[in-house]
């Protein structure tokens, strides 16, 4: 037996129950919130006050009347107030005061513990609330003992209302009589050919001597019905007869259930072909090849589930409808697939502009085209250009082929040039091979070759042969705004390198070593709040690298770079350069929009060098490990041009001032 409290407005006070009103909890919880934004504030300015000393900002802002404010903690104080408010909001208008008491007595329950119960019946709800009714809760609390096994179990409520609506005070008492618990007695199965009694029984978690359980069996049906339409059974119909319960025990505390299965197998189905309707641009093998079914073929579910998420997950297909046809001859079947094509075509880049620093003031950018589905073949060729400095940019195009020698195999080819600064020209060729392990993990190995020619820096000229593997998963429900799912990237090289001697070196130490790279990216979307449609999320990510080899040093071209609009803002692009390098990235966005968002970063990077002493590298400004914080706001919006993105960005020792501005623009065409 227990109690349930719930809010009540009397004079009685000698019942000992809570007295609030409506009205009480409207102001109470304003109250709270009041509280909770000033120690929400305290701690924001704790930890930016923390994160100042990390970037060694004392710039001081003078607001008059002798109020002095470090900058980076008023930034975000001001900021801070408007992720507080509160998403859900109170309505304690004078026409929505009740007075009522609520009082439930508990009796009979011995399954469930009162707080189940409440829980089920409530479901949260205060009792004034006008999605609650004690005949919702009362089905809940209904289903919950069959899936107890307490298939008779009665419930009554006496002595008060069942609405809040009348107004009658008190609900009284809910007596419950839970009855015989029923076990699993003999189960008959009929009409099957393809399984045995034994083949399915085997497979049920209905088993007999095991608690009747109402979902565990409605699983077992739906699994059954899946194998058959697994096995080429589309229009096969399972229904469950003969339920008898039976008392058993001495005083008819427990129960068995009897019951059978009459199974209707249906037509065996085979697949004759495809229908593809909406598909303007794609080929119609585009589509079809995804479902892994020719001719002749026996019907599958599964193949057809996995068929349509990996439709899914191309970028310029949006499946509509699937369909089985039977014109004619109920056991050949026709497979209606409907899309809608979406953009194929897809631009972005970044645009990155350094406040003058004496006469220095530079901007950068990169620019990147892809088309996702060429001439509709779903062929990929991407091309990108950068220019990180005056002297620094890189030219990279890749070619993707899908479905090679008409299997789940796809190929690529990519070529990189980049000419870094005045120190080396470096050119590489990759050769890839990717096939899909799952909808949503893949695996991926390949061959590559790279050339070095130094110019001002002092190595050798050397070519490098390389071998990596990987894989990645992916979870993501969308790419360009997701409110949940993670992405893994996992990725180790080697290369077996030939350095020559050049002009300016002519003696080589070692012709020949070996260099062993790892790569790794972690990306977490997660939605805060129950809701699927919340519009707060927090994305966290955490990527790096390592590189060895067997030479004296690791040369500077071998070494990781960071820093910029996509790794650590605040700071130029490929700021840092490692031998050993991590950086982490945490957002609170909020979703504007399906692609737009607001959100403020914090972002931390790390990097490591064996070597002390680099030539070319300011070891006074760039020790050889160092962490290096950032943080600051953006901003995402849809417009005409496509997805425009801004943020700024401060770095270590920065001013509010004296960020970095980051541009990004990404549109579909």
């Amino acid at each position: 037996m227990g109690w349930v409290r719930q809010a009540k407005a009397t004079e009685n006070f000698k019942s000992k129950q809570i007295l609030i009103s409506n009205f009480q909890i409207g102001f109470v919880i304003r109250i709270c919130l009041f509280h909770l934004r000033r120690i929400g504030i305290r701690i924001c300015t704790f930890f930016l006050s923390l994160g100042s000393r990390l970037v060694a900002g004392h710039e001081i802002l003078d607001l008059g009347a002798g109020v002095r404010i470090p900058a980076p903690q008023l930034l975000i104080f001001l900021l801070f107030p408007t992720f507080l408010s509160p998403p859900i909001t109170f309505d304690s208008s004078p026409r929505n005061i009740e007075k009522r008491e609520i009082l439930i007595e508990i009796k009979g329950n011995s399954a469930l513990t009162d707080k189940e119960i409440r829980k089920l019946l409530f479901r949260n709800y205060p009792f004034n609330h006008p999605q609650f009714t004690l005949e919702d809760g009362l089905e809940r609390l209904r289903k919950a003992y069959r899936d107890q096994g307490y298939l008779l179990a009665e419930f009554e409520v006496t002595g008060g209302r069942k609405s809040p609506k009348e107004n009658r005070p008190g609900y009284g008492i809910l007596l419950i009589r839970e009855g015989s618990r029923f076990f699993v007695g003999k189960i008959q199965v009929e009409g099957a050919s393809l399984f045995t009694r034994r083949e399915i029984t085997s497979q049920m978690n209905t088993r007999k001597g095991e608690v009747f359980r109402d979902r565990v069996f409605e699983d077992d049906v739906e699994d059954l019905l899946q194998r058959y339409e697994d096995r080429g059974y589309p229009f096969c119909r399972i229904e469950p007869y003969g339920f008898r319960l039976n008392q058993t025990g001495s005083h008819g505390e427990e129960g068995r259930v009897d019951f059978g299965l009459h199974i209707e197998e249906g037509p065996l189905v085979r697949i004759e072909g495809f229908e593809v309707r909406g598909n303007q641009i794609t080929r119609e093998g585009v589509i079809t090849r995804e479902f892994r079914l020719k001719k002749g073929d026996l019907y599958s579910q599964k193949r057809i589930d996995r068929g349509r998420k990996e439709l899914e997950a191309l970028p310029f297909i949006k499946v509509r409808r699937i369909e089985l046809l039977t014109p004619g001859q109920p056991n050949r079947g026709i497979l209606q697939v409907e899309v809608e094509e979406g953009r194929m075509n897809r631009m972005e880049g970044f645009l990155g502009y350094k406040p003058p620093d004496g006469d220095e003031e530079e901007l950068i950018g990169s620019v990147q085209i892809t088309l996702e589905n060429f001439l509709g073949t779903g062929r990929g060729i991407q091309g990108r250009w950068e220019r990180l400095s005056s002297l620094t940019s890189s030219l990279q195009i890749e070619y993707k082929e899908p479905w090679l020698f008409r299997i789940p195999l796809h190929g690529s080819i990519d070529f990189l040039h980049t000419l870094q600064d005045t120190l080396y020209t470096e050119s590489q060729v990759h050769l890839k091979l990717e096939t899909p392990l799952t909808p949503t993990l893949s695996g991926f190995l390949g061959v590559g070759g790279r050339r070095i020619v130094p110019d001002r820096l002092q190595t050798p000229r050397s070519t490098e042969y390389q071998g990596f593997l990987g894989a990645s998963l992916d979870t993501r429900e969308e790419r360009r705004n997701p409110r949940k799912g993670i992405f893994y990237r996992l990725e180790t090289e080697t290369g077996f390198k030939f350095n020559y001697p050049t002009a300016t070196l002519p003696k080589v130490e070692k012709e020949r070593s070996r260099v062993i790279k790892w790569r790794y990216e972690f990306h977490h979307w997660l939605p805060m709040g129950r809701s699927s449609n919340t519009r707060q999320v927090i994305y966290l990510s955490v990527q790096g690298g390592e590189v060895r080899t067997n030479e004296k040093e690791i040369p500077l071209y071998d070494l990781f770079k960071f820093g910029g609009a996509t790794t650590l803002r605040g700071y130029q692009e490929q700021t840092f350069w490692g031998s050993r390098v991590v950086w982490a990235n945490l957002e609170y966005r909020y979703l504007l929009s399906k692609e737009g968002r607001l959100f403020v970063f914090l972002d931390g990077g790390y990097y490591e060098d064996e070597v002390e002493k680099r030539e070319f590298l300011l070891r006074e400004e760039f020790p050889p490990r160092r962490f290096y914080p950032g943080y600051g706001v953006g901003l995402s919006l849809g417009s005409r041009l496509g997805l425009f993105g801004i943020a700024y960005g401060l770095g270590k020792g920065d001013s509010p001032f004296e960020g970095k501005i980051h541009f990004t623009l990404e549109t579909e065409f």
